[in-house]
């Protein structure tokens, strides 16, 4: 059904902390597209579409992106035509699936886009009322970070636990404690760890 259905699903959030210029602030997330036999070149771009008619500032693809090589040169292709449509550019986080299909032609392909690879690391967005951003002004002088952990295969539960924390712990390294920060992750275990850590 995947190649015969898009849906678009919208979340409105409200943070006690969130700095003012991030009021309104839009963030487009595609996840798990497999792309593949069930997703083709035609529905990324079509998601991107989605994506940039609803306004989204910036896109955080969060793993799993394709599932078949030959369809590299086409990704690459779309992802390089549509990055200029979202203000505030790209990220992306490992899934599992990028380590089964082949690490190091996606992230080849990747490295030749403006696509910016996160990989237990962080950019800052923003140092603070919006500097930096596309639109965006605040009086808030706190920074906005975006951090991106690897995929943890670790095995059992008490090894799976200590690895995401050890990820998440590198990933945010260097954070200030201030900081508004939106940390993609492929695995939703992850979320522990997210919450642990503001």
């Amino acid at each position: 059904a995947g190649e015969s259905y898009l849906d678009t699903t919208y979340h409105r959030l409200a943070f006690p902390s969130l700095p003012d210029y991030l009021d309104g602030y839009k963030i487009g997330q595609l996840s798990d597209l497999h792309m593949g036999l069930f997703f083709s070149p035609r529905r990324l771009q079509e998601s991107l579409d989605a994506l940039a008619a609803a306004g989204v500032n910036r896109v955080e693809i969060t793993g799993d992106l394709i599932d078949e090589l030959s369809l590299l040169p086409a990704c690459r292709q779309i992802l390089q035509q549509n990055a200029s449509r979202f203000p505030d550019g790209m990220d992306f986080c490992y899934g599992n699936h990028e380590y089964y299909r082949g690490f190091n032609q996606i992230t080849a392909m990747l490295e030749e886009t403006p696509v910016r690879i996160m990989r237990n690391s962080h950019i800052v967005v923003s140092t603070g009322r919006g500097n930096g951003m596309t639109g965006c002004t605040g009086k808030d002088d706190r920074p906005f970070y975006i951090a991106g952990t690897d995929y943890s295969f670790a095995k059992g539960d008490k090894e799976f636990s200590r690895q995401r924390e050890a990820y998440v712990q590198k990933t945010l390294q260097g954070i200030p404690t201030d900081a508004f920060v939106v940390m993609l992750a492929h695995h939703s275990a992850f979320i522990d760890e997210a919450f642990r850590h503001n």
